[in-house]
Protein backbone atom coordinates (compact mmCIF):
# COMPACT_ATOMS: atom_id res chain seq x y z
CA UNK A 1 0.00 0.00 0.00
CA UNK A 2 1.62 3.09 -1.33
CA UNK A 3 0.93 6.76 -0.74
CA UNK A 4 1.93 9.75 -2.11
CA UNK A 5 1.22 12.27 0.47
CA UNK A 6 1.28 11.86 4.42
CA UNK A 7 2.13 12.67 7.58
CA UNK A 8 4.32 10.22 9.35
CA UNK A 9 3.21 9.65 12.76
CA UNK A 10 4.74 8.48 15.72
CA UNK A 11 1.31 6.58 17.28
CA UNK A 12 1.52 6.34 22.06
CA UNK A 13 -0.91 4.15 24.25
CA UNK A 14 0.47 6.59 26.60
CA UNK A 15 3.50 9.04 26.91
CA UNK A 16 5.97 6.60 28.42
CA UNK A 17 5.72 3.60 26.33
CA UNK A 18 8.18 2.82 22.97
CA UNK A 19 5.91 4.68 20.17
CA UNK A 20 4.02 2.72 17.20
CA UNK A 21 4.36 3.93 13.68
CA UNK A 22 1.24 5.27 11.48
CA UNK A 23 0.81 7.58 8.85
CA UNK A 24 -1.88 10.12 8.64
CA UNK A 25 -3.78 9.98 5.06
CA UNK A 26 -5.85 12.91 6.43
CA UNK A 27 -6.08 15.30 8.98
CA UNK A 28 -8.62 17.93 9.85
CA UNK A 29 -10.31 20.22 12.44
CA UNK A 30 -12.39 17.38 13.81
CA UNK A 31 -10.84 14.01 12.23
CA UNK A 32 -8.09 12.41 10.99
CA UNK A 33 -7.19 8.82 8.85
CA UNK A 34 -4.35 7.10 9.96
CA UNK A 35 -2.69 3.82 8.68
CA UNK A 36 -0.79 1.22 10.32
CA UNK A 37 0.40 -1.87 10.45
CA UNK A 38 -1.09 -2.19 14.08
CA UNK A 39 -4.30 -3.35 15.17
CA UNK A 40 -6.10 -1.21 17.70
CA UNK A 41 -9.35 -1.89 18.68
CA UNK A 42 -12.22 0.58 18.28
CA UNK A 43 -12.25 3.36 20.59
CA UNK A 44 -8.86 3.15 21.85
CA UNK A 45 -7.26 6.16 22.86
CA UNK A 46 -4.13 6.96 21.25
CA UNK A 47 -1.85 9.61 21.48
CA UNK A 48 -0.54 10.83 17.92
CA UNK A 49 3.00 12.72 17.24
CA UNK A 50 3.71 14.70 14.60
CA UNK A 51 5.11 17.24 12.28
CA UNK A 52 2.34 19.52 10.39
CA UNK A 53 2.74 23.53 9.03
CA UNK A 54 6.43 23.19 10.25
CA UNK A 55 5.49 22.62 14.12
CA UNK A 56 5.76 20.24 16.10
CA UNK A 57 2.44 18.08 18.07
CA UNK A 58 3.21 15.77 20.51
CA UNK A 59 0.80 13.57 22.79
CA UNK A 60 -2.47 14.56 20.59
CA UNK A 61 -5.37 12.45 22.30
CA UNK A 62 -7.36 10.78 19.75
CA UNK A 63 -9.87 8.15 20.10
CA UNK A 64 -10.41 5.47 17.30
CA UNK A 65 -14.02 4.81 15.53
CA UNK A 66 -14.03 3.29 12.95
CA UNK A 67 -11.36 0.41 11.45
CA UNK A 68 -11.08 -1.11 8.59
CA UNK A 69 -8.18 -3.86 7.54
CA UNK A 70 -6.86 -4.20 3.78
CA UNK A 71 -6.33 -7.16 1.79
CA UNK A 72 -2.49 -6.18 1.99
CA UNK A 73 -2.87 -6.53 6.00
CA UNK A 74 -2.80 -2.62 6.59
CA UNK A 75 -5.23 -0.77 8.88
CA UNK A 76 -7.27 2.44 8.38
CA UNK A 77 -8.65 4.08 11.34
CA UNK A 78 -10.57 7.06 11.54
CA UNK A 79 -9.76 8.61 14.74
CA UNK A 80 -11.57 11.81 16.85
CA UNK A 81 -10.10 14.26 19.10
CA UNK A 82 -10.54 12.29 22.24
CA UNK A 83 -12.45 15.05 24.14
CA UNK A 84 -14.93 14.34 21.03
CA UNK A 85 -17.83 12.27 22.06
CA UNK A 86 -17.61 8.66 21.13
CA UNK A 87 -20.87 8.11 19.96
CA UNK A 88 -20.00 10.63 17.24
CA UNK A 89 -19.27 8.40 14.41
CA UNK A 90 -17.86 8.97 10.30
CA UNK A 91 -20.11 8.03 8.19
CA UNK A 92 -20.54 4.49 7.42
CA UNK A 93 -20.35 4.62 3.78
CA UNK A 94 -17.11 4.02 1.61
CA UNK A 95 -13.86 3.03 2.62
CA UNK A 96 -11.94 4.67 5.35
CA UNK A 97 -9.35 7.18 4.16
CA UNK A 98 -11.80 7.84 1.11
CA UNK A 99 -15.57 8.56 2.79
CA UNK A 100 -16.47 11.82 3.91
CA UNK A 101 -17.46 12.16 7.41
CA UNK A 102 -19.97 14.01 9.19
CA UNK A 103 -18.40 15.84 12.38
CA UNK A 104 -21.18 17.33 14.96
CA UNK A 105 -18.74 20.34 15.33
CA UNK A 106 -17.79 19.08 18.91
CA UNK A 107 -14.03 18.49 19.82
CA UNK A 108 -11.08 19.65 17.68
CA UNK A 109 -7.17 18.73 17.12
CA UNK A 110 -4.73 22.16 18.55
CA UNK A 111 -3.30 21.87 15.18
CA UNK A 112 -6.63 23.63 13.71
CA UNK A 113 -7.11 26.00 16.78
Amino acid sequence: MRYKEYIPVEIFYSPVERPLWGRLLRLGAESCVLLSRYDFRKYRKLHLTFEFGGKKFENLSSRTVRMEKDRDGYYFYTCLPADAPAERHISDSGQAGRGQGRPSGRGSFPCFQ
